[in-house]
């Protein structure tokens, strides 16, 4: 007869969601909404103000490469020794800056359930939308790139709440302010390592 396997030491989805109805789950999501609360109330109302002619396609597709930007995150990587994902996270930020002509800018980005202590073994691979926001307007982009260091610390460490409570809190928000709150623009950095910026070692 083969023994059964091990029951997975890991926190499992049912446990994870247990706990997120607990009092300190309930607790968590609170702080994770106080967070909301302030940054929805100084975010810029729609990030992009003009409207696309056609608004039936659901978004626009864009391919940018740049040779000279893969360079310039290798070279304030080395200088400044952060990761090159904040300063994409960064340069991205400035670049709608200049888009929308509105120094604070407010994005959506990606957080997996790994960040927090106890998820980072977790089997499930649950993910949310952070609410990132920073003022761009800065002499050098060494403060804007510290800016975004600290708003990811933020984010990452309030994208945990109950989904329907954020809606909750959006539309009262909403009310308040008299306006629609748009927060259509995000940022979801899918590569794989930072490697990806380097280029492929030559074959022999």
């Amino acid at each position: 007869r083969h023994a059964a396997p091990p029951a997975p030491a890991a926190l499992q989805p049912l446990e994870q969601a247990a706990w997120q109805l607990s009092a300190a789950g309930r607790r968590q999501s609170g702080r994770a909404l106080r967070y909301w609360n302030r940054v929805l109330r100084e975010a810029p109302s729609r990030q992009f103000r003009k409207q696309r002619a056609d608004e039936s396609a659901p978004y626009i597709k864009l391919l940018f490469e740049s040779e000279a930007a893969r360079l310039a995150v290798l070279a304030v990587s080395e200088r400044t020794k952060q990761s090159s994902g904040h300063i994409l996270l960064a340069a991205y930020a400035v670049a709608v800056a200049h888009l929308s002509g509105t120094a604070g800018v407010a994005l959506r980005v990606v957080v997996d359930n790994r960040f927090r202590p106890g998820l980072s073994d977790s089997v499930s691979t649950v993910s949310q939308m952070g609410l990132w926001s920073i003022d761009t307007s800065a002499s050098t982009f060494d403060t804007v790139l510290a800016r975004a260091l600290t708003a990811s610390l933020d984010t990452y460490m309030n994208a945990y709440y109950d989904p329907e409570d954020r809606q909750s809190l959006l539309d009262s928000i909403q009310r308040e302010r008299g306006e629609q709150l748009i927060l259509d623009c995000c940022y979801n950095d899918r590569r794989r390592s930072a490697q990806d910026l380097k280029p492929a070692a030559d074959s022999a």
